[in-house]
Order: structure tokens, then sequence, then C-alpha cells
């Protein structure tokens, strides 16, 4: 059923995963649709498979390469939710992704004055 899965739909199944604590390894086939999606991921898209890869503890370098690499060529598209969501999970698995980091550190200075809390 994976290839009626548009990337909506793979984020969204990844997201109620992470919900639902489910285990990664269990994962792998919407893992792998998340990977192959990734290019069509929109900003949302891509602020909920950051937080769906934190919540569920996906360490797999080449699933947080390929993510931090779209995250990149859409930080101009984030809104304050997005990049919020995407600096929590990176932070909360440790990733140590510098350029990643420095674009989305650079991304919040020049936009605070749009972040309200919570």
């Amino acid at each position: 059923r994976g290839q009626e899965f548009d990337h909506v739909n793979t984020a969204t199944a990844l997201q109620r995963a992470a919900k639902l604590q489910g285990n990664p390894s269990q994962l792998r086939p919407v893992l792998e649709m998340v990977q192959q999606q990734l290019p069509a991921f929109k900003p949302f898209n891509l602020a909920t498979a950051s937080w769906s890869f934190a919540r569920l503890q996906v360490r797999e370098r080449h699933m947080l390469q390929a993510l931090s690499q779209s995250v990149l060529s859409q930080l101009g598209e984030c809104d304050t939710r997005h990049l919020s969501r995407i600096v929590w999970a990176f932070a909360k698995l440790l990733v140590h992704d510098w350029p990643l980091l420095d674009a989305l550190s650079d991304s919040a200075i020049a936009r605070c004055h749009e972040f309200e809390g919570q």
C-alpha cells in the first residue's frame, strides 16, 4: 500500500506511530517512504518528521542527513512553529549537524520578533 501514500500520508503515518510510541524497527517501511519522499515534503511535513524522529529516537545517520538537507533547502519557507519543532527534535536526538544548527540559529535570530510564547 506504500505506493498509495503521498508525502502528506507518509508524514501523518509517522506522526501517529510516534504518538503511540511505536517501535522504529517495525516502522521500517514508513521510514523508507519518508526518506524517498523527503524532496516532496513541505515545511510542515519536515517539522512533523523531525518531531516524530525525536519521539521514536530514530538515529540512523543517513535518515537524519537526508532530513537535514531537506530542512536546509526549505528553511526560508519555515515559520516559527516549524523552526521550533525542528530545533527541538535535533536537540532531543543530540544531533551535531553544525551546518543545520547554524542555519536554524541564524533563521531564528533573524525572526525572533515573530516567536510567540506558549
